[in-house]
């Protein structure tokens, strides 16, 4: 039994040559790291924002709390 490597097939519509063909899939390579690279600091983000978003409402909390206290009364 003959086993031969994997190796991905990619085809053009138009005619290349091999080193263009090699340009483009490191292009590609480079185009999907800086993918991942976004997608990384949009996670990132996305937990920032729910850390600062907790931070807002706590400071709510205590905003109208402060403002309960510094509220007056005054009775006739």
């Amino acid at each position: 039994m003959h086993t031969t490597p994997i190796e991905p097939i990619v085809t053009f519509s138009v005619p290349m040559s091999q080193e263009d063909a090699q340009a483009w899939i490191l292009q590609k390579a480079a185009e999907f790291k800086t993918l991942d690279s976004l997608k990384a600091k949009q996670a990132l983000y996305e937990q920032e924002k729910e850390d600062l978003q907790r931070k807002i409402e706590k400071l709510d909390d205590e905003i109208f709390e402060q403002t309960e206290r510094c509220k007056v009364t005054i009775s006739a």
